[in-house]
């Protein structure tokens, strides 16, 4: 090719100016008798199609197009590609939404697939969404902000208008506050919609608003109590002239509730039971009123007549005998259904009984407290005598012959705690017999040599301590005979 033609051919190529990746296929003016070639097939293709030299685009980059005798260099820039954050919203509290993006200027069909990096979208303090990250080998990327908009919750509150107590089945009405949808619950279980609810049920009470931008919150709780018609009524047992009569309150109530007694002789109370006590005996009917104070018009009564007599006259019973330290039968009057209550209790085996055994030292007085079943009490007297024979008890006779029957004279002495000294004295004063410092008293009928001793009549002579550290003195006479 001479200088001319290439010269011409150098500005046909310069023609075409700057192309960027995406373009179309475009065609060169060189012959097709001519050879072209790329120096880079990767970035830009030539091909032969219907006798013209074409050039088809691969990706953004420099490449030179030749003949045999011309070289031009053709610059293939970047396509535009913008990245848009997509504006999001939420509500207050909520965690934020997946944040996503919008491309714009994608060429061939390509899709966010050909990024070597995907766009990553951070939010800032001004809840700016911000795109960031992204990478292609043939874009040259931009990116726009999106903006991230948080609402607030709504606010709303619940009132009872007319109170939070519901009498019997009677439905008092909620109110809830704000321009929203309402969903009410109670016990966490839905009850009703809209901005009003009338209840006849127990429980808490909520509502759950939600705005037109589908943000929710949920209100104050507000209780509701109920107040049923008290069950009325009291126990109460038969009473006694001068002694007092208690009433036991048995209302069955769902909340707090003020009660009025009357016992029908002019007293009364306010108290949740009464007693009441009677100077006169006769039949009275006594009144229990119970009223709800937060529902006066449900209140309810009971009446039961009671019926009060004199009280059965006390007696001295006739005074029993006893013997120290022995068990002795003692018995109250049998007054039916009576309980009854010995004082004192001093060695009684039940003193809750109206026939306990007693086992006695000394006398002694008891007061048997009976009370009946209407109530009424009477306090009989019991007195018990304690005859105090001697307490040193010696066999008036004794044979110590050596047949191993009653060969000895002993001692018993059951009030006295400790012998101190036991003597043996014959017709003649003189002693045969001293009880050892260490043993029990056990003569045999010898005197102090060891030798036995005539047939007579011998003084015993005993000294000891009884249980109450009194010094007992006494003597006797036994009979020897062998």
């Amino acid at each position: 090719m001479n200088r001319l033609l290439f010269a011409l051919c150098f500005i046909c190529l310069n023609t075409y100016g700057q192309k960027k990746y995406g373009d179309p296929d475009f065609a060169l003016t060189f012959s097709d008798s001519v050879q072209v070639h790329s120096s880079d097939t990767n970035v830009a293709r030539v091909f032969l199609e219907d006798h013209k030299w074409m050039v088809q685009i691969m990706k953004a980059g420099e490449v030179d197009i030749t003949t045999d005798s011309t070289v031009e260099k053709l610059v293939i820039d970047k396509a535009p590609l913008t990245i848009t954050a997509n504006n999001v919203a939420r509500c207050y509290g909520a965690p934020d939404p997946v944040f996503t993006v919008t491309y714009k200027g994608w060429v061939y069909d390509e899709s966010d697939s050909v990024l070597e990096t995907k766009p990553t979208v951070s939010v800032n303090a001004a809840n700016e969404l911000i795109p960031a990250g992204a990478s292609a080998e043939n874009y040259d990327i931009t990116y726009v902000n999106g903006i991230l908009t948080i609402y607030q919750l709504p606010v709303t509150t619940i009132s009872a208008d007319k109170g939070t107590v519901i009498c019997g089945a009677k439905e008092m009405p909620l109110s809830a506050t704000g321009k929203y949808t309402f969903t009410w619950m109670r016990q966490d279980s839905i009850v009703g919609k809209g901005s009003s609810l009338k209840v006849s049920a127990p429980g808490d009470y909520k509502v759950l608003a939600v705005d037109g931008n589908g943000c929710s919150n949920t209100s104050n709780v507000i209780t509701m109590t109920q107040v049923l018609l008290p069950s009325v009524d009291f126990a109460y047992a038969s009473g006694c002239t001068g002694t007092s009569v208690y009433f036991t309150n048995k209302t069955k109530a769902t909340g707090p509730v003020d009660y009025s007694w009357h016992s029908g002789d002019g007293q009364s109370s306010e108290n949740n039971s009464a007693s009441f006590t009677y100077n006169k005996a006769g039949t009275y009917t006594v009144v229990l009123t119970a009223t709800p104070p937060s529902c006066p018009s449900m209140g309810g009564t009971s009446i039961h007549d009671i019926t009060i007599t004199e009280p059965i006259a006390a007696r001295s019973l006739p005074a029993v005998k006893a013997e120290p330290g022995k068990p002795v039968q003692l018995n109250a009057r049998k007054m039916e259904g009576a309980t009854y209550e010995w004082l004192p209790n001093n060695g009684l085996t039940d003193a809750k009984v109206s026939d306990p055994k007693a086992t006695l030292k000394a006398p002694e007085t008891f007061f048997i407290r009976m009370t009946m079943k209407n109530g009424c009490t009477t306090t009989d007297t019991l007195k018990v005598s304690v005859a105090n024979p001697k307490a040193f008890m010696v066999q008036e006779e004794f044979s110590p012959n050596g047949d191993k029957q009653n060969d000895l004279l002993q001692v018993y002495a059951k009030t006295i705690k400790t012998i101190s000294s036991f003597d043996i004295l014959d017709s003649m004063g003189n002693q045969v017999y001293q009880k050892p410092k260490k043993g029990e008293v056990a003569w045999d009928g010898k005197n102090m040599k060891g030798k036995k001793v005539p047939e007579g009549i011998y003084i015993w002579m005993a000294v000891g301590t009884d249980y109450y550290g009194k010094v007992v003195r006494e003597q006797g006479t036994v009979k020897l005979t062998r």
